[in-house]
C-alpha cells in the first residue's frame, strides 16, 4: 500500500498475531472465517456464564439469544470474514466489564479487569472512554464505602498500567517507544494510565471518617492536577484522529461515511443501520433503566441488582451519548446491551408473587421481546409500512459488491502493477491480489487517505492532476457507487466515458470499471 514506503498503520499487531496463529492451523482462508468465529464463540459462552451468574439462568438465556439477533455483534463485528480489531475490543471489554460486577474476590476481580482493560486499549483506543468509566465506577464505590471496592480498585489501577506497559513494549518496537501517537497505545495514554495510580490509592486509602465531600474532592483535585501536568503530552491529541487530514477530506467522513455519521441522524433516516442498530440498543438501555427504577420503587430489586445493573447501563447511556456524535462509537454499548436485554426482558417473563403472571406481564413481556430482540427483524418492514418508503433495505450493486472476492479476484489475472482505486477497495485488492495499491482509508497517512477520496469527487482537472502525480498503472472504479456524487469525471468514466489515455480492460466483472493507464 502507497509503494514504496507503506503505511504506518495505527492497528494492533497482537491482533495480527491472533490471527497468524489460527492461520498456522487452518491456513490463511480458513482463518478469514475460523478467527471470528472463535471470538463470537467466546463472547456467547462468556455472555451466557455471566449473565447466569450476575443475574439468573433465564437473562443468561435471553442475553445469548442478543448475542445472535442484534446486527452489531453476530451480524457485524463479529461476522464471517471480519477481520477487524472491533470484536476483540467487544470481548475484551465485555470481560472486564463484568469483572466490575462479579460478585466476591475483590483483589482478583479487579486485576482481571485492570489486564482486560489495558488489553482493549492496546488493541484501540475506541473504548478508552469505557476503560476511564470503569475507573470511575470503581472510584465512586470505594469511595462510597462498598463492600470490597477498596480493594478491587486497587487491584484495576495497579494492573491497568503495567498490563498496558508490557503490551506497549510486545507490540511496538524499541525504536517506537519514544513515539507520541495519540490514536494507539503509546507514552501519552500511558502516562494518564500511570498517573491514574495515586489517584486510585487516594480514594482507597482516605480514612472513612472523612467526610465523602472532602475525600471526593481531594480525588478530584488529584486527577485535575494530574492532567495539568500530563498536558504537554495530552494538548496535541485535542485534535482527534483526523485533525491532520484535508478539511474536504474531513467533510468528506462525515457526510457519507455511515459509521461516522451521527446515531440521531440516521434514526431521522430511517436507515437500515439507523434501525437495525441503534434502535435496538436504545430501546434496550431504556427498557432495562425503567425496569431497574421501577422495581428499585417497588422494592424488589436488592442492593446488588441495582448496583449490577447500574453499573451495566452507565456504560450502554455511554455508548449510546458517544453514537450522537459518530454512530461507530456505538461500540462502547456493544459489551453490555446483551446482558441488559436479558435483564429486562428476564424480569417481566418472572412470575409475580402468587407464582403466576398475569395477561399484562405476558403483554408487557412481549413487547419488551419485540422492541429488543425482535428490534431489527421488525423496525425495517414497520418503518417501511408507516412511512410508504423503503429506505431501511439495503441498497442493491454498490461498493460492497465492488469488494466481493467475484469482483475484485479477476485482477489478479492482469500483469503486475500499481492501482489507483477508491480508498474503500485497496485493502481488499491488497488481500486478494499481488497489485500494489496508491490510497487506504486511514488516517495515518493524510495523502493517501484524501487521494482515496477527493479526485473521486472532482471534476477532470482535479482527476488528472492526482493521476499524474500517482502515475498508477491501473485505475479500478465502482460501476455504480453510491458514494460518488454522481457528477464528477469518475462518475463519467464509470458510465462508460472513454478517453484516450485510460483504455478499457476488457474480460472484468460488471460491477468493476477497470482502465488501463497508458
Amino acid at each position: 500500500m502507497v509503494p514504496p514506503e507503506g503505511l504506518d498503520l495505527h492497528w494492533s499487531r497482537l491482533v495480527d498475531a491472533g490471527i497468524a496463529g489460527v492461520a498456522r492451523l487452518v491456513g490463511l482462508e480458513g482463518a478469514i472465517f475460523a478467527w471470528p468465529a472463535l471470538l463470537l464463540a467466546v463472547l456467547v459462552i462468556w455472555t451466557g456464564l455471566a449473565g447466569r451468574r450476575l443475574f439468573d439462568a433465564r437473562a443468561g438465556l435471553i442475553a445469548v439469544l442478543m448475542v445472535w439477533l442484534w446486527p452489531a455483534l453476530a451480524g457485524l463485528y463479529f461476522a464471517p470474514a471480519r477481520l477487524d480489531h472491533h470484536n476483540v475490543q467487544v470481548l475484551l471489554a465485555s470481560g472486564m466489564t463484568g469483572m466490575l460486577i462479579w460478585p466476591g474476590r475483590a483483589v482478583l476481580t479487579g486485576a482481571v479487569a485492570g489486564a482486560l482493560g489495558a488489553a482493549s486499549l492496546a488493541v484501540g483506543l475506541e473504548q478508552l472512554p469505557a476503560v476511564a468509566l470503569a475507573g470511575l465506577v470503581l472510584t465512586g464505590a470505594a469511595l462510597a464505602g462498598a463492600t470490597g471496592a477498596r480493594a478491587r480498585l486497587c487491584a484495576f489501577a495497579l494492573i491497568l498500567p503495567v498490563a498496558g506497559a508490557a503490551l506497549f513494549a510486545a507490540q511496538v518496537p524499541p525504536a517506537g517507544w519514544a513515539a507520541m501517537h495519540c490514536d494507539e497505545l503509546a507514552p501519552p495514554i500511558l502516562s494518564v494510565m500511570a498517573a491514574a495510580v495515586p489517584v486510585a490509592l487516594a480514594a482507597a486509602c482516605a480514612p472513612a471518617r472523612w467526610p465523602l465531600a472532602l475525600r471526593a474532592a481531594l480525588v478530584a483535585g488529584l486527577a485535575a492536577g494530574a492532567i495539568a501536568l500530563l498536558w504537554p503530552l495530552l494538548g496535541p491529541c485535542a485534535e482527534g484522529p483526523y485533525g491532520s487530514l484535508p478539511e474536504a477530506a474531513r467533510r468528506v467522513i462525515a457526510e457519507r461515511i455511515t459509521e461516522a455519521r451521527p446515531a440521531l441522524a440516521l434514526l431521522a433516516e430511517g436507515s437500515h443501520d439507523g434501525l437495525t442498530v441503534v434502535l435496538p440498543a436504545l430501546t434496550t438501555v431504556l427498557l432495562a433503566t425503567a425496569t431497574v427504577v421501577r422495581r428499585a420503587i417497588r422494592g424488589t430489586a436488592g442492593r446488588a441488582e441495582a448496583w449490577r445493573v447500574g453499573v451495566l447501563l452507565a456504560f450502554g447511556w455511554l455508548g449510546l451519548v458517544a453514537s450522537l456524535s459518530q454512530v461507530r462509537l456505538i461500540v462502547m454499548a456493544a459489551p453490555v446491551v446483551p446482558w441488559l436485554a436479558g435483564y429486562a426482558v428476564a424480569a417481566l417473563l418472572a412470575p409475580g408473587p402468587d407464582g403466576r403472571r398475569g395477561a399484562r406481564a405476558s403483554l408487557a413481556a412481549v413487547a419488551a421481546m419485540a422492541a429488543t430482540l425482535f428490534a431489527p427483524v421488525l423496525a425495517p418492514p414497520l418503518h417501511a409500512a408507516v412511512t410508504g418508503t423503503d429506505r431501511a433495505a439495503p441498497g442493491g450493486i454498490g461498493a460492497s459488491t465492488c469488494r466481493s472476492r467475484e469482483s475484485l479476484a479477476p485482477l489478479a489475472t492482469l500483469p503486475r502493477g500499481t492501482i489507483f482505486a477508491p480508498a474503500n477497495l485497496s485493502a481488499p485488492i491488497l488481500l486478494l491480489t499481488d497489485h500494489a495499491v496508491l490510497t487506504g482509508p486511514y488516517h495515518r497517512s493524510p495523502a493517501a487517505m484524501a487521494d482515496g477520496v477527493l479526485p473521486f469527487d472532482a471534476g477532470e482537472d482535479g482527476f488528472r492532476a492526482a493521476l499524474d502525480r500517482l502515475a498508477p498503472d491501473y485505475l479500478v472504479l465502482c460501476r455504480r457507487d453510491p458514494d460518488r456524487p454522481g457528477d464528477s469525471f469518475a462518475d463519467g468514466l464509470a458510465a462508460g466515458a472513454s478517453t484516450p489515455d485510460l483504455v478499457p480492460v476488457p474480460g472484468m466483472p460488471e460491477a468493476l470499471v477497470v482502465l488501463r493507464v497508458k
